[in-house]
């Protein structure tokens, strides 16, 4: 398929903005490329995956394991993985009864068929055995993708979607919800369009011990035996999987047209992501000694500290909480304290971002200025503050030996124990009345005038970046600035934030609107690839949240084909059968 990068933004961007609900962050995934290989998921979210192998099953042999190992074999445009007929990945979870989604639950694939009618049937992923767990396959009988799903006593399968035409590739999609009435617990999509409504008559899906192994590009009726006879087989030789992702969310139709739209290379299902320079993410794990990113290696450290009124900074143990995972500045005292050697060439001059996800204890305006992130000490530097609104001040180089000074409020008042979303950008070859940038829960909140084209950053005066607080002098908090004007504070007791981010980059709307939707833990925001991401869920999102409707058309578009270059032939199905319980699989 040909899709534009153009509509492709605009498409995520109207779905981010529109519905923080509508994006879903896969518990899951694995991209099949080249760089990124097979061995390790892209999503792991819980650390559950035990191993990830490719390896090859000769015909008939049985091998124990499930085959050899073997050296995965990749093509490019899209960057995926190819079967030689016999190969696959095997992912072993550590329990699957647990890991793998019960009554709530999506299924995505890119897969590139060379040939339908090759028989037997032909697994593109999944697990199912012994009558439990569930998977997609490919019906050579049919040539379409059929579900198939059981309770652990009785097989249930339907064929779904177009009659498929060989060396095409095609976006599958199922979802499950346990939730709703048994006749549309199974909605499943085929290229962006609807497949079919399934009946199931069970509220979650059934895994027991036999489901630990995971198969991408086969299926196998019973553990370690594909390709050793009957129908258990891997993808035809030549056929092609750039993706595959497992979600414990129900997708929608517009985010699975979203997807769709994105291509077999699989950039709306793992959206390209955009480098902090600096990143650091609070929770009991990670903790806040180490950054999560530092692409220069010069945080020189990371403290928590307390520091009273008298001015007295004392190093103190953090307090951490979940749902998601934060630090919780529990005193109205307590920071935190990272030192950068060289900030005054590192931190952002002529174009930067500053991202933070933060929840205030309380709101009182009178109490004077609350630091989310800053430098700036002294009259130099950049901070974002909060009284009852979020705060900008700044020293702008005036371009003459001098600086101004900019001092501005934006977004909505704000609420109490509430999850904001923050950011604040800027670029210094704008024009002047926009060259700051402001956005609240991935909406703009306007531009900010500069009267200058870069940022004022000042030897050892910016070389401590405070979390949580605002300071007007190096190495004191929470003190009343010398003239008895203001007062440089903490966060209020209770408050809490989950992750601050710096860029040299002036973030764009689109960007911001992603990493607002795909929630609190962060995981728009860190690069999804990292071992230390996140791992919890996202929560909902801030009750101020944009409320718009997510869109209800899907994109249009035919799939893209290789030699021979014949598009698919047929209408999707689009009536409601229900899944017949049968003695045994009908693959």
């Amino acid at each position: 398929m040909t899709v534009t990068t153009k509509t492709l933004i605009a498409a995520i961007s109207m779905m981010a903005t529109a519905n923080a609900q509508t994006v879903s962050v896969p518990k899951f995934g694995w991209l099949l490329a080249s760089e990124s290989g097979v061995s390790t998921p892209v999503f792991d979210r819980e650390n559950r995956v035990v191993s990830s192998v490719y390896e090859t099953d000769p015909a008939g042999s049985g091998v124990p394991a499930g085959g050899t190992l073997s050296t995965p074999d990749f093509q490019q445009t899209p960057s995926s993985v190819v079967s030689d007929g016999l190969s696959h990945v095997r992912v072993t979870l550590i329990n699957a009864a647990t890991d793998l989604p019960g009554n709530t639950a999506t299924w995505e694939a890119w897969v590139f068929i060379s040939d339908v009618t090759a028989t037997p049937s032909r697994g593109v992923f999944g697990t199912y055995e012994q009558r439990t767990g569930a998977a997609i396959l490919v019906n050579t009988a049919t040539q379409r993708f059929r579900v198939l799903a059981g309770n652990g006593t009785t097989n249930f399968a339907s064929d779904i979607g177009p009659v498929l035409v060989a060396n095409t590739w095609y976006h599958v999609v199922v979802t499950f919800d346990g939730t709703v009435a048994e006749s549309s617990r199974v909605q499943t999509y085929v290229n962006g369009a609807a497949a079919g409504t399934l009946g199931f008559p069970h509220t979650s899906f059934t895994y027991t011990s036999s489901n630990s192994a995971f198969l991408i590009g086969a299926f196998e009726f019973s553990s370690p035996n594909v390709n050793s006879g009957g129908n258990e087989r891997s993808l035809p030789a030549g056929s092609r999987m750039s993706c595959v992702l497992v979600y414990e969310t129900v997708m929608d139709f517009a985010e699975v047209g979203v997807h769709f739209a994105g291509g077999e290379a699989c950039v709306a299902s793992f959206p390209p992501h955009v480098p902090a320079k600096f990143g650091w993410h609070f929770d009991d794990a990670a903790g806040i000694t180490t950054a999560l990113v530092d692409t220069l290696s010069v945080i020189a450290s990371t403290v928590h500290e307390t520091d009273t009124f008298a001015g007295n900074p004392a190093a103190s143990t953090p307090t951490f909480a979940a749902s998601p995972d934060s630090v919780n500045f529990v005193d109205g005292l307590s920071y935190i304290r990272a030192t950068i050697t060289g900030a005054a060439t590192h931190l952002p001059s002529t174009r930067g971002s500053w991202e933070a996800w933060v929840n205030l204890g309380s709101v009182d305006g009178t109490q004077g200025d609350r630091g989310v992130i800053g430098t700036y000490q002294s009259g130099v530097g950049f901070a974002l503050r909060v009284t009852d609104e979020f705060e900008i001040i700044s020293a702008i180089d005036n371009g003459i030996g001098g600086f101004t000074t900019t001092k501005v409020t934006f977004g909505p008042t704000l609420v109490a124990n509430t999850w904001y979303h923050v950011v604040v950008t800027f670029n210094g070859a704008a024009t002047a009345t926009e060259r700051f940038q402001t956005y609240v829960n991935g909406v703009s909140t306007g531009s900010v005038n500069a009267n200058g084209v870069s940022i004022t950053n000042v030897g050892l005066l910016n070389n401590e970046v405070t979390l949580g607080a605002f300071t007007f002098s190096g190495t004191t908090m929470n003190q009343v600035k010398g003239d008895g004007s203001e007062i440089a504070r903490s966060l209020s007791a209770g408050s809490r934030m989950t992750c601050v981010l710096i860029y040299d980059v002036t973030l764009a709307a689109t960007d911001v609107g992603r990493k607002h939707a795909t929630g609190n833990t962060c995981l728009g925001s860190f690069d999804i690839a990292s071992t230390n991401a996140p791992t919890a869920s996202p929560t909902s999102s801030p009750t101020d949240s944009p409320t718009t409707s997510s869109p209800t058309t899907s994109p249009t578009g035919s799939p893209t084909t290789s030699s021979p270059t014949t598009a698919p032939t047929g209408s999707p199905t689009t009536s409601s059968p229900t899944i017949s319980p049968t003695g045994s699989p009908t693959t």
